[in-house]
Formats: C-alpha cells, sequence, structure tokens
C-alpha cells in the first residue's frame, strides 16, 4: 500500500471515533472531495452493522493490495479497470481501512453503541440538487428571456446587433451597419443556483457566479467601454489603450481597467468587496475619490476604506470558476452564505453560529447531503428540511 493511501486509511479510521485536527480535517476532505466513490465509502463506514458484516469477508483477501487500488483516484485508472472492477470490492477495501489499522478488534470489542435513528425508506430525507448553467437576459425593452430553456442560435436581435447562444454563451454579433446609433442595454443576471458565462460586444469574457448580474451595451462605442456589476464577477478584459474599459460595482466603486484578468466579489452580504488582479492592472476608485491601483496578485478590499493585501492562494478565489468550493480557512457563515446562493437554499442556525473553520475543496457539482457529509467533519450538525431549508444544529 502506498504512502497515501495508509495516511487517509488513518484519517478515515480516526475520524470515525475522534475529532480531527485542521491538517488532518483538509486532507481528508481533499480526498472526499476526489471522487463520488471515495464519498460513498466514507458514508458506507458510517453504518456500523455493515461493516462488522463485511469485516468478516476481509481475511481471504490481499487486504493491502485491494485497499490500494480502491483508494486510486477512479480518474487515473485506465477505462478497462474501471469497468471490470466489481462494485463489492469496494466494501472489501472499505472493511481493509479498519484491519490494516488495527482496528478490526476495537470495532467489535470497544466500540461504542449508538443509537441509530429508524429512517423509513418509503420516506427519504430531502435533498438539494447543484446549480447548473443559466441566467436570466433582460433586453433593452424591459422583456426577459430564461436562457437555461433555448437551444443553441439566434436568440434576439438588439438595435442591429445578432445575441446569439451557444453551448452556453452567449455573444453579440454587429452587422455591417457601422453608422452612429443610440447605444441600448442588455441585462445578465444569475439567480441563486445558477452560473454563465458571456461574451461582450468587444469579445470580453465574463463569468457570473451565482446570485449576480452585468449590465453593457449591445455595441461599445466611442472612447470609453463601460459596464455595472452586483455579486461576483471575472473578467477577462480584451485589450484596447484606445477605449479603456471601466466596471460600475454596485454603484459604490469604479475599476477602470486596460486588458486584464480580474475578480470581483460585491455580494452585499459579505463583509468587504473585494477585486483580486491576476494579471495586467486595475485602478479601483470608491465614490468619495479614494482610489489604489493594485499589481497582479494584489487584492483591494473595500469597506469603509479600501485595503490592499497580497493574494496567498488565487486557486481559492477562482475555485467557483473551476467548479469548486474552496473552504480553506473559511468559517462557517461564510460556507453557509455560499451555499445557500448556489443550492437556492436558505440556511437556519437553531443557536448562535458556531465558530468553526473549514478547509479543502469539494466539486460544486455535489448534492448538498454530499457537501454537508464533508462538512460534519468539522464536529457541526445540519439537518435538510423540505422547502430548501438547511438547519445548522448546536
Amino acid at each position: 500500500m502506498n504512502e497515501r493511501a495508509q495516511y487517509i486509511s488513518q484519517l478515515v479510521q480516526k475520524s470515525l471515533r475522534e475529532s480531527l485536527e485542521t491538517k488532518e480535517q483538509l486532507a481528508l476532505g481533499r480526498w472526499l472531495g476526489e471522487s463520488a466513490g471515495n464519498r460513498d465509502m466514507y458514508r458506507q463506514l458510517q453504518d456500523e452493522e455493515m461493516t462488522a458484516q463485511e469485516l468478516k469477508k476481509i481475511f481471504a483477501y490481499d487486504k493491502a493490495a485491494l485497499l490500494e487500488k480502491i483508494l486510486a483516484s477512479p480518474e487515473t485508472m485506465p477505462v478497462t479497470q474501471r469497468r471490470i472492477i466489481p462494485i463489492a470490492t469496494r466494501w472489501w477495501a472499505a472493511a481493509a481501512v479498519f484491519l490494516l489499522m488495527g482496528v478490526g478488534a476495537w470495532y467489535f470489542t470497544q466500540r461504542p453503541q449508538p443509537v441509530t435513528p429508524q429512517i423509513s425508506k418509503t420516506n427519504p430525507s430531502p435533498d438539494v440538487d447543484p446549480g447548473r448553467e443559466g441566467a436570466i437576459l433582460t433586453l433593452s425593452d424591459g422583456s426577459q428571456l430564461t436562457i437555461d430553456s433555448l437551444g443553441n442560435g439566434l436568440v434576439t436581435t438588439q438595435n442591429g446587433v445578432k445575441v446569439i447562444l451557444q453551448n452556453g454563451q452567449l455573444s453579440y454579433q454587429d452587422g455591417n451597419d457601422k453608422t452612429d446609433r443610440d447605444l441600448v442595454y442588455n441585462i445578465m443576471s444569475t439567480p441563486r443556483g445558477r452560473s454563465f458565462q458571456l461574451k461582450l460586444p468587444d469579445g470580453t469574457e465574463v463569468w457570473l457566479n451565482a446570485l449576480s448580474s452585468i449590465r453593457y451595451p449591445t455595441a461599445f462605442s466611442g472612447k470609453e467601454r463601460k459596464v455595472e456589476i452586483t455579486g461576483e464577477v471575472y473578467f477577462e478584459i480584451v485589450p484596447d489603450a484606445s477605449s479603456p474599459f471601466y466596471v460600475n460595482i454596485n454603484n459604490k466603486a469604479t475599476l477602470q481597467v486596460l486588458g486584464t484578468h480580474f475578480n470581483v466579489n460585491a455580494y452585499e452580504n459579505e463583509k468587504t468587496m473585494n477585486t483580486t488582479l491576476l494579471e495586467g492592472a486595475v485602478r479601483i476608485q470608491r465614490n468619495n475619490g479614494e482610489a489604489v491601483q493594485l499589481k497582479p496578485g494584489q487584492q483591494a478590499q473595500l469597506s469603509d476604506k479600501i485595503k490592499v493585501v497580497p493574494v496567498e492562494d488565487a486557486d481559492k478565489i477562482m475555485a467557483w470558476k473551476n467548479g469548486l468550493f474552496n473552504f480553506e480557512g473559511a468559517h462557517l457563515d461564510q460556507v453557509m452564505r455560499q451555499l445557500e446562493r448556489w443550492y437556492d437554499i436558505q440556511v437556519v442556525y437553531e443557536k448562535s453560529v458556531p465558530d468553526i473553520q473549514f478547509f479543502g475543496e469539494i466539486s460544486r457539482n455535489l448534492k448538498l447531503s454530499e457537501v454537508i457529509d464533508a462538512l460534519k467533519m468539522s464536529d457541526v450538525h445540519f439537518r435538510i428540511e423540505k422547502d430548501r431549508k438547511l438547519i445548522v444544529l448546536p
């Protein structure tokens, strides 16, 4: 068995008996986030009755080789291997976690006897699907189109500009008529549980996280390119020194851009509005005139004033765009706000908000219950109720 498989075995075994340290929570959380198979195995190990039965089967097998095979990431295995491994070997390998760590004796002789509530198979606990691609396009006349329900092709024409949807991305194609015309504006907005990618008329690419919006002209003209945003938006700006790009953030500050990649997180219920520069240069100015210029690898945090800090982990900032939750060092209330936006749920605390930090990454493509299972390792408890409500228990 390789060192990583052995270490994960130790963490699994320890987590089922006692609390993990911070670094251990991080390592186990990353392993759980690697595949649904890992999460299934961990949940099955928590079923003590089944584990007791399967432990009896393991003695006849090469335990180390079997466990190493099952702990290997499915994505790295040849397709043929993925197809021929019987599903049952998952359980033998899961049981091997206990035997390899000398837990078999503990399990049968010293383990506590939990009181397990009976759950009716005909009335399963409610669950919530993850968010998906989709948005609402508000046209210049105020009418709205739900992008989720549209197929590829021409969506509409706005003031001589064709609006095209292709493979989940909206783009604008200007016609041959280049005569002066009045600016007309569209608004792309994502409700809770949706994200979307958009290409602006100048070719600038924009990604919207859940509960975000961007207002922009259907064709840029003149010496400036101006847009307005709310929520969280990532930009890859097409350089044009003769026409600087401006981003109005919540009507509280303005970014001046010259060809750059940057992320803006401006949710109203977060403590600060954060602009993170990955490439190029931006200048951010508050409405009161206070201004700073960012260098790549810096973040401007705006509250009552602008504070510039170095970016220690750019992957954490960009996790949402890459289909991940990154909870590295995040407190419980921060994590819950992310889940509210992505799963379109209401989070309710039965008592005060526990002061707990989380670590690690996990896919945004999981059901809510799967994310909650990973968070439970930090000794916080949840209950999913009907009407898309997540209860945080004391």
